[in-house]
């Protein structure tokens, strides 16, 4: 019996060491994992904090007139951009509609830029006096020319 009472110490010994072992490093995670929580919490505060104050200043921001104004202005630059592109659209149409006239008017035979007659007639009657040496006085040249056409 006493080696039974023996070795049954020896187990309960073992059992109680390994028992104590065990307890201290649980003891020990236990701890670790207290002190993370308690970091954890720090930070969730602080974000909380933080998220509160961005909360607020957005409220702040949406309620305020900065708001209104940003909308005029977006609602301004809508209008100036279309406003200019219809601007230019009716610059481009009225452009090609003079175009248009400027090229069949001078094909139905009017010469929109043909020079008044007396500047005509004096080149003619320079050329003419040139070539013959001879002067000549304007209105015999003007007549000869009037009589050719």
């Amino acid at each position: 019996m006493q080696e039974n009472e023996k070795y049954s110490n020896l187990l309960f010994n073992a059992r109680e060491e390994e028992t104590k072992k065990l307890i201290n490093s649980l003891k020990e995670e236990n701890e670790k994992l207290q002190l993370e929580n308690e970091h954890l919490k720090k930070e969730l505060e602080r974000e909380q904090i933080l998220h509160k104050n961005l909360y607020n200043e957005w409220k702040e921001l949406k309620s305020g007139p900065t708001v209104k104004k940003s909308e005029s202005i977006r609602i301004k630059r809508f209008v100036r951009k279309k406003s200019s592109s219809y601007g230019l659209f009716t610059i481009i149409i009225l452009l090609s509609v003079v175009i248009v006239y400027w090229a069949f008017s001078n094909g139905a035979g009017r010469n929109t830029f043909s020079s008044p007659a007396g500047l005509a007639d004096t080149t003619a009657i320079d050329t003419i006096s040139k070539n013959k040496a001879q002067p000549l006085d304007q209105k015999s040249s003007i007549a000869k020319i009037v009589n050719k056409k």
